[in-house]
């Protein structure tokens, strides 16, 4: 291989170019066009060698000129040793121009006839087949080929048909003579090992198609044994032995299971161990097992299934393929797959009767086809309702309901309003933002009486349409949402403003109840969705004391404005100052590299301290989970149990080591352990029994098994329509035989439901997802009225058709964010798609999420929106864990993301999306940590990567493009064709029409994002051609792919390179559907249902007593515990026996004297509602617990009685204002205002964590 320098002459030299720098330097030679670039490893810049009596000011000044500055003090540097890689190469040697033969070429026939009387006079058999030695040898596709002619390629690519011709040229040897045959074509492959109980290196042989031909003309069978590869093709041949090994060792498996047994599930357990007892102390295997370092082979087997099977079938006896061939190993990787699609029997998109009457109004209505259950499926249908506590439509169909009345009302007028009306009073005219408005509802949650008339403090209320519904069809016309927003902050509203009062129905059982309005649900007046209305929400949160930090709670701290979240625990709350003390945690990560140099200590790894501090309670940010796991040695650190071996994400941390006391050393714990309340248990993983789930246009699982991941759900039907992706789903499930999955348009599955034909009942489905189709909502698609288009789109209802029909408790959709982009027009899609759900009387909340916020590497956000039904909890968006990527502009400063947003309230205001800067314990992933540790495959030419057998390009280019992807310069990082056209780096030769715009051929920043992952990858697009890998000349591989969709590295993807990156492209996050599944889960364990949800519950009361001794050693640990044990209750001299939940403030335990581990005095148990306050003496023991119970949670269900009137203090009053602190108020107007922030005051006070509110007016 030729240079283009002399290395000889060139040795390591520290540069500066913009600052030091170190890593990768791309040479490139050209010989006769074709490049072959070369990698050089260096710590810092090849310098020419110069001797000691030279002046190298000369060379200096030659390098500088060149845009490179070498350090001042070259001579002082450290020398450096070069490693020099030579590039993958692409072409065999013959190809190149000044190439010169080792000998000179020989006609293959010519060779054969010498390879025979050579054979003859070294060999007196002749029964047996010749075997010559081909040396020096590289094998390509044929030369007149009209894709990728002439490029090297493996031996696997004879199993596809499509490339089952190759040639070869190389050094034909036997005996004592050796002969050069060039662009010899062959076909036939042979491995030879097969069967044999001695595991040995495997041989390959091939034979040319002048050797079969020879072989008819001259009886002679001629192989060729493959020996030393050339150079060049070392890098194709020896990951070809592997995959020869492998097949070997995959059919003698084969041979010794029974028939048609192995499946890819078997295959995962079993294959590793059935190795090594086959093949006890190899070291063959022992090199072979260590070059993949994994045992889960099933990547592998997809990616050279066809080698495989051809490997298998391979046999002469077709008695002894058959048994081979039947594994269903072959078909679940999608050789001839079991999984068979039902025909197409809809044209249209069905829907629900509720469904179509919400959308036929919409652009794509003609492609929607109303069709009604049958009688026996209603009456399931209805007593489904019944049961969740849906409102049931009997005699009136819901489009058709009203009040009955034009507003304003005033056929109830009163002299007096009272606390607890539904009153009317004037908007505030068509100049303001809530101009469409003529009247104002409002909720009377407190009166003030003056002499000449009262004040009133109301909650709002709002109409369908003033809210993020808008001018969508809404069916309920006499519906009004309590809200969130209350005038406490505004001017007083007088009673003499009020235009009417209302009757109104709270929570009704049915929508025909002859009142002039219905309440059942309470609406986030940010746009952020809507809840089930409570009793407690007539009351607004201005007042409400949210409970102090208890003691044993692990927090976030923000420190600083400009540091990350730290986490820390909670010692003591003083509820006073509301000041916590807590704990400090040390992330190990941080500590010098040279204390764990070579440990890869996680980033949520911490270390406990001494040391602890005070802070307000303003600077906790929220809560995480942290586990302790003591002990733990390298080998455990490699095995940390699910959720916490996830790097962090989704707020799980662990513990495994302290800081002594002197602060010098991280020491195992040995003794006394920390107590606190520790985070989930990953040993008993599942608390309550998951819900059965069902899955729409499921794909390959994204979001599936991500929420799966999380324990909430186990999803028991799939439904999709392509079938790798379904085998993909097949693979990767946690017990295939309990998942029913079914390869068909979710219309005829629909269908089939309706008419009750399906298997599937009404009451079996607990949780329906979807990730609709999004082709229809692509900005790069050019008619978006086309009909295809239009029948995309239309599937948008199809999630809220299986919702209307089956009523799950809970349901999430997923799609792009385009979704929202006509929000505001008379086709708002997301406003229908919530209007419909909220109609259901689902609760609903739509928000997006953004995948490098939840752990990612991707540039990718995703609308969601989900539902619960009226009597559980909702789902609440998980909170972020990463920061968002800081990218430099061109005036060289830096600039956060534009964050999207759902739309536009009624009033104007966006909804739906989050704060530019955000705190988050961690920072930022970029596309080096994703990618940067995956082997160097070149420019994809390679097809196999031992390894990562999904390493691969989909659609490798041809020669021409792959050139112009080495004209683009690997620095600076993001350098595009634009620029290197615009710099002069193009050749005219080398230019392309339609790629000197937008993104073409733009390499990815390695400190940046990943660009979204579509089904098809394509540099050349200049919409999204920011595809190319960030040093080598390429698009990025399947594997690279998976990385920046969060898919983990041990599960398999099932199809071809194309049809694994369909897969991928079409799927959503996993690390964000993983962080939603958390949310979704903790929101199920919050709710209430019925008996058989319970799963490995503990029980209320378990019948033990506490004693004197029980709290001697760990009285914390057994308060933690309370929840489900029974006590033994002394009140007023008398004991009995009794729940938690039953204790009031004056119950008392008497427990004996014991140490306590903390200072203060207070717990509060987040599991039980319980607060438990510790008494104690003055000799500083705790003799006493004094239980008292939270209040209880709020049910969905009326409580009977009024609500509590406001409670004013003394010290509230306004005299006594300017004395204090001012207070942020909402601007003096009489405006409702935009119902979420004025100001920068928060309205949701929600979002305030644990905080003691003070009373506003």
């Amino acid at each position: 291989m030729r240079w283009p320098f002399d290395l000889s002459t060139w040795e390591s030299r520290t540069y500066s170019h913009n600052g030091t720098m170190s890593g990768l330097v791309m040479a490139q030679s050209h010989n006769g066009g074709l490049p072959s670039p070369a990698l050089l490893r260096v710590s810092g810049l090849l310098a020419p060698k110069m001797d000691d009596g030279n002046d190298s000011t000369s060379s200096e000044s030659d390098s500088q000129q060149q845009g490179w500055g070498f350090a001042d003090d070259a001579e002082s540097q450290p020398r450096h040793r070069v490693e020099i890689m030579p590039g993958l190469a692409e072409y065999p040697a013959v190809r190149r121009e000044n190439w010169e033969s080792p000998l000179p070429a020989v006609n293959e026939t010519r060779a054969l006839q010498n390879i025979q009387n050579e054979w003859h006079r070294i060999s007196e058999d002749r029964s047996t087949a010749i075997i010559c030695y081909l040396e020096d040898f590289s094998i390509y596709f044929p030369t007149d080929r009209k894709h990728h002619p002439s490029e090297l390629t493996s031996l696997e690519a004879l199993s596809n048909p499509l490339t089952a011709l190759l040639m070869f040229s190389g050094i034909l040897r036997i005996g004592a003579i050796k002969q050069f045959v060039k662009d010899a074509p062959f076909e036939a492959l042979s491995i030879e090992g097969y069967g044999s109980d001695h595991d040995t290196t495997m041989k390959v042989f091939i034979k040319s198609v002048a050797a079969q031909d020879y072989e008819k003309t001259e009886s002679t069978d001629v192989w060729y044994e493959l020996c030393t590869p050339a150079v060049e093709y070392q890098a194709y041949f020896t990951p070809f032995l592997w995959v020869a090994q492998f097949g070997k060792y995959v059919v003698d498996y084969l041979d010794d299971q029974s028939p048609a047994m192995v499946g890819l599930g078997r295959f995962r357990e079993h294959f590793d161990k059935w190795l090594q007892l086959r093949f006890p102390n190899s070291p063959v295997l022992r090199k072979w097992r260590n070059a993949f370092r994994r045992e889960d082979y099933r990547q592998a087997f997809n990616a050279h299934n066809r080698y495989l099977y051809f490997q298998a079938a391979d046999v002469e006896d077709s008695a002894a393929q058959a048994p081979r061939t039947s594994h269903p190993v072959f078909s679940d990787c999608g050789w001839e797959p079991t999984i068979q699609k039902w025909p197409t029997e809809c044209d249209k998109t069905i829907a629900t009767p509720l469904v179509y009457r919400s959308f036929r109004r919409m652009y794509f209505g003609e492609y929607l086809e109303q069709s009604a259950p049958v009688e026996s499926v209603q009456e399931s249908h209805n007593l489904r309702l019944k049961k969740l506590g849906f409102i049931q439509h009997i005699d009136q169909d819901p489009q058709d309901v009203d009040s009955g009345f034009d507003e304003p009302n005033m056929t109830h007028p009163r002299v007096r309003v009272n606390i607890g009306d539904i009153i009317t009073v004037p908007g505030d005219g068509k100049d303001h933002m809530w101009g469409r408005s003529d009247i104002y509802h409002a909720y009377v949650q407190g009166i003030e009486h003056q002499e000449e008339h009262d004040e009133l403090s109301v909650i709002w209320m709002y109409t369908a349409a003033e809210t993020v519904i808008g001018d969508s069809h809404y069916a309920i016309k006499n519906e009004l949402f309590l809200s969130d927003h209350c005038n406490c902050r505004d001017p007083k509203l007088l009673s003499t403003e009020v235009l009417g009062v209302h009757t109104i129905d709270w929570f009704p059982r049915a929508l025909n109840a002859g009142k002039d309005f219905i309440v059942r649900q309470k609406y986030i007046a940010d746009g952020s969705g809507f809840v089930t209305a409570k009793e407690s929400d007539k009351r607004c949160e201005c007042h409400d004391v949210l409970p102090e930090y208890a003691p044993g709670v692990t927090v976030y701290v923000s420190i600083s404005s400009k540091s990350d979240l730290e986490p820390a625990i909670v010692e003591s709350f003083d509820r006073v100052t509301q000041t916590a003390t807590v704990r400090e945690l040390l992330r190990i990560g941080r500590l010098d590299p040279l204390v764990h140099r070579g440990c890869n200590i996680p980033p949520n790894e911490l270390a406990l301290t001494e040391n602890v501090y005070a802070v307000s309670a303003e600077k906790i940010v929220g809560k995480c989970q942290i586990r302790l796991f003591p002990a733990m040695t390298q080998e455990d650190r490699r095995n940390i149990p699910f959720p916490y071996n996830q790097q962090g994400r989704w707020h799980y941390w662990y513990i495994a080591s302290k800081l002594d006391k002197g602060a010098s050393r991280i020491e195992p714990f040995t003794t006394q352990m920390p107590r606190f309340k520790q985070g989930l248990d990953p040993v008993n993983f599942i608390s309550r029994k998951p819900l059965r789930g069902m899955s729409l246009f499921s794909g390959g699982g994204g979001l599936d098994r991500g929420l799966e991941a999380a324990g909430g759900v186990e999803f028991e039907t799939i439904i999709d329509m392509d079938k790798s992706a379904l085998l993909t789903q097949k693979a990767n499930a946690a017990d295939d035989k309990k998942c029913r999955f079914i390869c068909a348009s979710v219309d005829d599955v629909l269908q089939k439901l309706l008419r009750g034909d399906d298997s599937i009942k009404i009451g079996d489905v607990q949780c329906i997802c979807a990730g609709s189709p999004c082709q229809g909502y692509s900005r790069l698609q050019q008619d978006r009225y086309s009909e295809k288009s239009l029948r995309n789109v239309s599937h948008i209802t199809t999630w809220c058709s299986y919702v209307d029909l089956l009523r799950p408790e809970y349901g999430i959709l997923e799609n792009v964010v385009n979704v929202c982009d006509n929000t505001g027009n008379a086709d708002n899609i997301l406003g229908q798609v919530i209007a419909t759900l909220v109609g259901m009387g689902y609760q609903t909340q739509a928000f997006i999420e953004n995948a490098w916020n939840y752990g990612s590497s991707q540039r990718r956000s995703r609308l969601f929106v989900a539902i619960a039904a009226p009597g559980v909890q909702a789902i609440d968006p998980p909170q972020p864990t990463h920061s968002d990527i800081v990218s430099l502009r061109k005036d060289g400063k830096y600039m956060a993301p534009v964050m999207r947003s759902l739309g536009k309230l009624p009033c104007g205001v966006r909804f739906g999306h989050r704060d530019a800067v955000i705190k988050t314990p961690f920072r930022c992933l970029t596309a080096n940590d994703a990618i940067g540790d995956l082997p160097n495959i070149g420019s994809g030419v390679q097809t196999i990567c031992i390894q990562y057998p999904d390493h691969r390009v989909a659609g490798l280019l041809g020669g021409r493009e792959r050139q112009i992807m080495r004209l683009i310069p690997t620095f600076p990082p993001g350098y595009s064709y634009v620029k290197a056209l615009a710099n002069g780096l193009i050749p005219k030769t080398m230019q392309q029409k339609r790629t000197d715009y937008g993104k073409s051929y733009t390499r990815i920043n390695p400190r940046g994002l990943l660009p979204t992952i579509t089904t098809k990858l394509s540099p050349r697009c200049n919409r999204t051609g920011a595809v190319m890998h960030p040093t080598q000349h390429r698009q990025i591989s399947v594997q690279e792919t998976r990385r920046a969709q969060g898919w983990p590295d041990n599960e398999v993807v099932i199809g071809k390179a194309s049809e694994q990156l369909h897969t991928i492209g079409n799927g959503v996050d996993r690390n964000c559907s993983s962080a939603l599944g958390f949310s979704f889960r903790y929101a199920w364990e919050a709710s209430d249902g019925p008996d058989d949800y319970q799963f490995n519950a503990v029980p209320a009361i378990s019948g033990l007593t506490l004693e004197d001794n029980t709290l001697k050693n760990g009285i914390q640990a057994t308060l933690l515990d309370l929840a489900s044990r029974s006590v033994n209750v002394k009140n007023k001299g008398t004991s009995s026996k009794a729940a938690p939940m039953d204790l009031d403030i004056k119950d008392t335990i008497d427990v004996g004297a014991a140490p306590f581990h903390y200072t203060t005095t207070r717990f509060y148990d987040f599991d039980t509602g319980k607060s438990y306050e510790l008494l104690r003496d003055g000799t500083s023991i705790y003799d006493t617990i004094v239980v008292s119970s939270a209040s209880p949670m709020p049910t969905s269900q009326p409580i009977p009685g009024n609500p509590p009137k406001r409670q004013y203090d003394d010290s509230d009053d306004d005299d006594d204002d300017d004395d204090d602190e001012p207070i942020q108020r909402w601007p003096k107007k009489r405006t409702r205002g935009t119902g979420h922030t004025i100001d920068h005051v928060p309205r949701d006070w929600s979002e305030v964590l644990e905080r003691k509110l003070s009373k506003c007016r």
